[in-house]
């Protein structure tokens, strides 16, 4: 029994005996074996990696795209590389044929069928095509070459072929198979002649011939040409094709040209011209001339070429030969040439093998203003030594291109100033304190120059009129997002574009205003014209700051009383009947001029059957500035009553009667309960401590936006509402319901009344809640106590609407709080029970924004204690968070680690944990708040709650902003006044 291989030599394994001769051979005939049966393994091995090899997977758009760069070299296509590709499988053939570009250039160095160099181009399709004619393969033309002037002719009788007789046939090749290009490499002048003059009628009038596009002669090596007669007649280049485009001419050497003449001086570069037709060459966009001629020929035949845009010049001087006609004075006058000859269209130039010595003048008459392109090589490129400067730098400033500068050239007056340290004279000093003076102004007015050129580039120019119009409308607004009319003003003035663009954007001219004694009515409604059909906002400012009539301050000398200025009865008429408008906006001094405004506003209306007064929506009534409130108790006789029917928004602010000295005891307000039952929203600005506005808000049932500041100067603000049974006294009822309230915005709250100034009002669909509470004490470590800070306004306030529990009144909706002075004019106490009891009870709170925030403990902490010891998930609606603070004591880690805890305690689902709501952490911090900026910046946890999907980012304060603002538009009023100067 024969046993494993491994088993025969276990004793060999684990000893370092020495194998006996048999076993020796047995090993080393299972080495043979074994190296024999990897090599078979590797051999099939590298089959199967050939077979999966990446090269069979590749599109045949790609395998195309690599024969391509694989096949051509710099005399084109190899035909014969393409032939092998197609022999490798159908697959490369299948490729081969699909690329129609290595189908595209054919080169004949032999006598051929020209059928199959046809086949070969049908297969590019439309890709332009080249067929080149060359001999460099031996023997050459038997019919016009001589290897030598002893070699006897050949008397064996047979007819002596060219070999251009082969391009001849070109006349076959059908219509749908135009050539593009063409290129003959002969070794006899003779040969191209006989092709060109060729007798048949057929070839001359062949499609590929007459559409021919672009030709190539090779006549480098012809050893005789015959063009030395002053005849232009006989010349092989007057039978060009006609439709020539692109010419490429390489001609004889000089030291070869003449060798066929009997006596070789015969031939002379410099005086044999070139005569190609004046219409041939006007007719070129490329033109390729490769010529060591000492002559003017390329100067003659380029003052004919108009249309060129692509230049190739190639001397290829001999030893000795510089192009010194160039240098001879009038050198262009003596050959009948223009003093410039113009390129106007041409874009590359492409100069080689130029002479070192005469770079500066060799093609010093040209003209190239288009110029884009330029390469330059030197014949023999000299040493530094030999001169100061390269040639190609002398060639470059032939052109125009480094012309030296005026500047330049006075510097080398002081010379042996800038070589050494030598101190200037007195007299060289004020030399260059002249030449500095000039040079300044050069700068200053080149640094205008660039200044305009890039204005005219500037992209503001190519803006669309709607971008345009964009811009203007953030442009022209102030803080209070009011138009600005003499920002507008000037923009229209800058240029006819802007004129327009600002024409089109309705929405710049939706606002006017007017105010003093000399109104101009009719210009105001002709601007709001303007706006279309956009709604139009309509200001009155100062009504009565100029009527003796109702101003009772300036009737004490006794003068004659004066009407106010807009209740001319012809004024007021126009004001009605002009334009519809959307707001009405009126400041005046005293309510006698509102009364009877309104009062002619309404008579007027209901005079004429064109009035818009009916049609206006908000009212805006500000009589802060009031010195007394006349007003009757019935409702009748109020000016209220004469307010528009389709009111749905009313904006009053009442006299201040703290700073006026009056008594509100007694004031009433007796706006229509139909106007008050149609109204959508409502704004309050007083300092009234009466019910009025209670006693309004029980008519407001269909009421969605209300928004009251009250102006007191003092703190021991006592209004009606802390009295008791104070809505018995005046007759309201228990709870005043506004069922449809959306917005409810209120500032000023003093501390004293926070608990019951709007206790009385039951808003079940409130979805936006702004508090501005009038908190001015400062805050400080001597009273810590967290019982004291729950007696802080804000806690009693949102308790007294009943949005904490037990006295919750439908507080789901509420989905924006907003607590805090906007202005940041007074701080937030914001303690550890109200932040609390908002993380409890407003459960579809989405936006959090909590201004100025002050406090000596840390509210956040408090909740994130809150949430590990109950194990909740706190504002599970949140999705933004925004905070500013009082100083820089308030530990800001804190409100990430509440963000960071919060997500971390976000429930789960069978499916993984929930998304976070959460999408925005905005925290308020300015450049002077370094200890704030500091934590912001090094905070662990503000990278780990943004990988967590959480955006974190810091912004200024609100005021700092609005300042930004202000000066940007200060900035732009005086870019626009110097645009229009």
């Amino acid at each position: 029994m024969t046993l494993p291989w491994a088993l025969q030599f276990h004793h060999l394994y684990s000893t370092n005996d020495v194998p006996t001769p048999i076993e020796k051979a047995t090993i080393q005939h299972d080495l043979a074996t074994i190296q024999q049966g990897i090599a078979v393994l590797q051999e099939r091995a590298a089959l199967c990696r050939a077979l999966l090899a990446p090269i069979r997977h590749l599109p045949l758009e790609t395998l195309g795209r690599i024969f391509e760069l694989s096949v051509t070299d710099y005399r084109g296509v190899d035909k014969a590389s393409v032939a092998t590709l197609c022999l490798v499988c159908k697959t490369w053939r299948r490729a081969a044929h699909l690329t129609h570009t290595l189908w595209t250039d054919v080169r004949v160095d032999r006598p051929v069928l020209l059928d199959r160099v046809f086949e070969w181009l049908k297969r590019a399709g439309t890709m332009p095509k080249t067929l080149r004619f060359t001999q460099d393969n031996e023997p050459a033309c038997e019919k016009h070459h001589k290897w030598d002037d002893e070699e006897e002719d050949d008397d064996t009788g047979s007819p002596k072929r060219c070999k251009l007789a082969e391009a001849q046939h070109l006349e076959y090749l059908a219509n749908e198979l135009p050539l593009d290009s063409l290129c003959i490499a002969p070794w006899s002048y003779l040969c191209i002649s006989e092709f060109l003059l060729s007798p048949n009628p057929r070839f001359l009038e062949a499609t590929s011939w007459t559409s021919l596009r672009s030709l190539e002669l090779n006549m480098r090596f012809i050893q005789m040409w015959p063009e030395i007669e002053e005849d232009p007649t006989m010349t092989i280049f007057n039978y060009l094709p006609p439709s020539l485009t692109s010419l490429i001419i390489d001609f004889p050497r000089q030291e070869e040209a003449g060798v066929r003449y009997i006596n070789p001086d015969d031939f002379n570069g410099a005086t044999t011209a070139i005569r190609i037709p004046a219409s041939t060459l006007g007719r070129l966009t490329s033109f390729t001339i490769r010529c060591d001629w000492n002559g003017p020929q390329i100067a003659t035949l380029l003052q004919h070429c108009g249309k060129l845009e692509h230049l190739t010049v190639e001397y290829f001087l001999s030893e000795g030969e510089v192009q010194e006609w160039t240098e001879e004075p009038n050198c262009l006058e003596l050959h009948d040439l223009p003093p410039r000859i113009r390129l106007p269209h041409l874009r590359t130039l492409h100069v080689h093998a130029i002479p070192a010595q005469t770079a500066s003048t060799v093609l010093h008459f040209l003209d190239v203003p288009a110029l884009v392109e330029l390469s330059v090589s030197v014949y023999e490129d000299p040493s530094d030594d030999e001169y100061e400067e390269h040639p190609a730098y002398h060639f470059l400033e032939s052109l125009g291109f480094c012309s030296p500068l005026a500047d330049e050239a006075a510097l080398l007056q002081y010379s042996h100033l800038i070589s050494t340290n030598d101190p200037p004279t007195s007299i060289e000093k004020a030399s260059i304190r002249q030449d500095v003076a000039a040079l300044q102004q050069d700068i200053a007015e080149l640094e205008t120059r660039l200044a305009k050129c890039r204005m005219l580039l500037a992209p503001i120019r190519s803006l669309p009129p709607e971008i345009l119009g964009y811009i203007f409308e953030i442009t022209v607004k102030d803080a209070y997002s009011l138009i600005k009319k003499q920002v507008l003003e000037v923009i229209c003035l800058v240029c006819k574009a802007w004129q327009r663009a600002a024409h089109f954007t309705h929405s710049l001219w939706t606002h006017c205003s007017i105010e003093g004694p000399h109104i101009q009515l009719d210009k105001a409604m002709t601007w709001l014209r303007r706006s279309g059909a956009m709604p139009k906002t309509f200001r009155i400012r100062d009504l009565g700051k100029d009527c003796d009539e109702h101003n009772t301050t300036s009737l004490s000398d006794g003068s004659l009383k004066s009407q106010c200025p807009l209740l001319a009865p012809r004024r007021m008429q126009q004001l009605v009947d002009s334009t519809w408008l959307d707001t009405l906006r009126i400041t005046s001094q005293t309510p006698e001029c509102i009364r009877e405004f309104l009062l002619l506003a309404n008579s007027s209306s209901q005079c004429s059957k064109t009035s818009r007064w009916s049609a206006i929506r908000a009212l805006e009534l500000a009589m802060g500035n009031c010195s007394e409130w006349i007003e009757s108790q019935s409702t009748s006789k109020s000016m209220f009553a004469h307010l528009p029917q389709s009111l749905s928004s009313l904006k009053l602010e009442l006299p201040w009667v703290e700073s006026e000295g009056l008594d509100d005891s007694a004031y009433s307000l007796n706006i229509p309960t139909a106007t008050l039952g149609h109204l959508t929203s409502f704004t309050l600005r007083t300092d009234w401590r009466g019910p009025q506005l209670a006693i309004l808000l029980q008519h407001c049932g269909m009421l969605e936006h209300l928004a009251v500041e009250y102006i007191h100067e003092t703190e021991n603000w006592h209004p009606w509402t802390q009295e008791p049974d104070c809505l018995a006294k005046h007759n309201l009822p228990p709870h005043i319901l506004l069922p449809k309230l959306r917005t409810f915005i209120v500032h000023g709250v003093a501390p004293n009344i926070a608990n019951s100034i709007f206790h009385f009002l039951r808003v079940p669909a409130l979805l936006s809640l702004t508090i501005g509470l009038d908190q001015k004490d400062d805050l400080t470590d001597d009273n810590p106590n967290e019982d004291l800070f729950a007696q802080y306004p804000t806690h009693p306030f949102l308790l007294s609407l009943g949005l904490f529990a037990p006295n919750q009144f439908k507080a789901k909706s509420l989905e924006s709080l907003t607590i805090g002075d906007w202005w940041e004019r007074s701080r937030l106490v914001l303690t550890g029970v109200t932040l609390t009891d908002i993380a409890l009870h407003l459960t579809s709170l989405k936006r959090l924004t909590l201004y100025h925030v002050q406090s000596p403990h840390d509210p956040f902490k408090a909740l994130s204690q809150h949430m590990d010891r109950q194990h909740t998930y706190l504002l599970p609606r949140l999705e933004h968070l925004e905070l500013s603070f009082s100083d820089d004591k308030y530990p800001l880690e804190s409100v990430f680690h509440f963000v960071k805890l919060r997500h971390n305690h976000r429930p789960r689902s069978p499916e993984g944990q929930l998304r976070d709501s959460l999408r925005m952490v905005v925290v308020c911090i300015p450049e002077y708040d370094q200890r704030h900026l500091k934590a912001y910046n090094t905070s662990p946890t503000v990278a780990y709650i943004r990988r967590s999907g959480i955006s974190v980012e810091r912004s200024f304060r609100k005021c700092m902003d609005f300042v930004g603002v202000a000066d940007f538009y200060v900035k732009f009023e005086l870019k626009l006044q110097f645009a229009v100067s």
